[in-house]
């Protein structure tokens, strides 16, 4: 599986995260069917936005799965939310400021990483 700069992710290792992920939220007894299901919905839109647009990287969407299995939906989609607007903050300065272009790629997955790690320790 290839992000967004095409560099390659080992789908083995996303495929053990994301299973223990699984394991792990089934054996705390964390979350309810429901979860699962409207997440997967969630995470079945991102793909089709992947392969249709091209403007995130299937890496993006394993990760966004892999948070989704770890702490839920409403987690994931408000990581994901804050991780879009605080992108979009920085590169349109970064675009005014004439650092990068409109065509400039960018990694996604640092964004939901800062903004997943912010909204753990803001509780």
């Amino acid at each position: 599986m290839e992000d967004i700069r095409h560099k390659s992710l080992s789908a083995e290792s996303l495929l053990v995260c994301c299973t223990a992920a699984v394991v792990t939220g089934i054996i705390t007894d964390k979350f309810m069917a429901s979860q699962y299901i409207s997440g997967a919905i969630f995470i079945v839109l991102l793909a089709a936005v992947s392969i249709i647009t091209n403007c995130i990287g299937m890496g993006d969407v394993v990760v966004s799965a892999m948070i989704l299995c770890l702490k839920g939906t409403v987690f994931t989609v408000l990581a994901f939310t804050f991780a879009m607007t605080l992108l979009g903050v920085i590169n349109i300065i970064r675009i005014l400021v004439r650092k990068v272009s409109r065509k400039y790629t960018v990694p996604f997955v640092p964004y939901m990483g800062i903004c997943a790690a912010g909204m753990v320790l803001c509780g």
